[in-house]
């Protein structure tokens, strides 16, 4: 039985108690295999196969990480190499092996972890989790390169998956595709992630490679959306339930400070934030944090515009932006760059100001 079905035979067994008297879980459970075996004939079961309004489950949508990673569902965390996504999903994951809220972020209930990830090497894997925190726990579990892969199909996958959140680092090692960009292969996928669902994954979390088309530098990077984001996402449909978009935004991607922008693609009600340094920590907090285009602006030549120093001291006396455009003549995206800048830096400078009076 999957986690449907049993969530459904509770709610049937609270309101007929009497199937306890002599067949209980193994008489209901045969109640429900017997509208898979096609025992009726000519399809006369068939109303056993729908649900009206009423005999649908009265459990709420649920989140294994709030507004993150919502259970039974797949989220995808795309980003290119040496952006920070296996970190942001380790960290993702710890929080909710342990139960633990990241950042402003709530895991209701610990949820143990399997985290594959062929790509990387046992060395690099523990030095990763030692750096974050993450402790020797049966909660916990990887498979790193030395182990090989098991494909989705693989009865051990399902197997390890059941009760587990999931995470595919990355995607394409589990993908069977010869062409992602194909609907039908995509949709072969698809399937393979239902299943484990289906088959009782409370969630599985894919990392993946945007288009490369969607993947320039800067200002020439298109607005992002869920389909330059996510190849073959039009394929999953429903099942996609969270895409968590990441980006470095350092100019030197070896710098060991990352600067980390997020946005949810598919993510209701979910603003955009930043995340800095290793172990990753709350830089801009959703609903501080300006959209990439205007976060972008100007940011290559920031340091060497003498006018930003001008427009910080304009902030102070409380000038608007039309004002400072006017003075400065610039435009209205690098201002908004600027000013959202000056209010980090002051809230910074607030909290280190608190920190040395405590």
């Amino acid at each position: 039985m999957n986690n449907f079905e049993k969530q459904k035979a509770r709610e049937y067994l609270e309101t007929n108690p009497q199937i306890l008297e002599g067949k209980g879980w193994q008489g209901l459970k045969k109640l429900v295999d017997e509208t898979h075996t096609g025992e009726v004939e000519a399809g006369g079961d068939w109303r056993e196969g729908c649900r009206s309004f009423g005999q649908l489950s009265s459990v709420p949508p649920r989140f294994l990480l709030s507004g993150l990673i919502p259970e039974n569902a797949l989220t995808a965390v795309p980003a290119p190499s040496y952006h920070c996504k296996t970190w942001w999903a380790l960290q993702m994951g710890h929080a909710v092996s342990e139960g633990l809220p990241l950042f402003c972020f709530d895991a209701p209930e610990k949820v143990p972890v399997l985290y594959h990830v062929p790509e990387m090497n046992e060395a690099l894997v523990r030095e990763r989790m030692a750096m974050l925190g993450i402790e020797d726990s049966e909660n916990f579990l990887v498979r790193p390169m030395e182990l090989g892969i098991w494909s989705l199909k693989d009865p051990r996958m399902i197997e390890s998956s059941k009760g587990r959140l999931v995470f595919l680092d990355t995607q394409g090692f589990f993908n069977e595709a010869d062409d992602q960009n194909s609907y039908n292969q995509a949709l072969g996928f698809a399937g393979n992630v239902f299943n484990l669902l289906n088959q009782g994954a409370r969630a599985i979390v894919m990392l993946t490679h945007p288009p490369k088309y969607a993947t320039q530098r800067l200002q020439k990077e298109p607005p992002w959306t869920l389909e330059n984001s996510v190849i073959g996402s039009a394929a999953y449909g429903g099942i996609l339930r969270s895409c968590l978009r990441v980006r470095n935004l350092n100019l030197d991607l070896n710098d060991k400070h990352p600067w980390i922008y997020v946005q949810g693609l598919k993510n209701p009600g979910l603003k955009p934030f930043q995340l800095e340094d290793i172990p990753l920590r709350m830089k801009a907090a959703p609903g501080e944090s300006p959209y990439l285009h205007d976060l972008l602006a100007g940011i290559e030549d920031d340091d060497s515009d003498p006018r930003q120093h001008k427009a910080y001291e304009m902030f102070e006396r409380g000038a608007s932006n039309r004002l400072i455009i006017k003075e400065l003549k610039t435009r209205n995206t690098k201002v908004t760059h600027w000013r959202e800048q000056w209010k980090l830096e002051r809230k910074e400078q607030k909290e280190d100001d608190n920190d040395t009076l405590q």
